[in-house]
């Protein structure tokens, strides 16, 4: 059982995404893909009006909100 499963991995393994991608089985449509970026487009204009909201408390006086956007960032998907 050992040597089967052994198999599998050492020639299954590599050749799995080569053949993914020859099928095209890894392509998004267009529609997938405005959906994503509207989304994503969505999703940062959330985190700009949150990060806006949390900048006016006085428990975060300390954050670093450069590198909290920086990091927080989705449009770079």
């Amino acid at each position: 059982m050992a040597g089967v499963a052994f198999l599998t991995l050492i020639i299954n393994a590599p050749t799995t995404g080569a053949l993914v991608r020859y099928l095209g089985l890894s392509r998004q449509s267009d529609i997938k893909k405005n959906i994503l970026v509207s989304i994503s487009y969505k999703l940062d204009n959330n985190v700009d009006k949150n990060i806006a909201i949390l900048k006016e408390k006085r428990h975060y006086n300390n954050v670093d909100w450069d590198l909290l956007k920086k990091n927080v960032n989705l449009s770079d998907l």
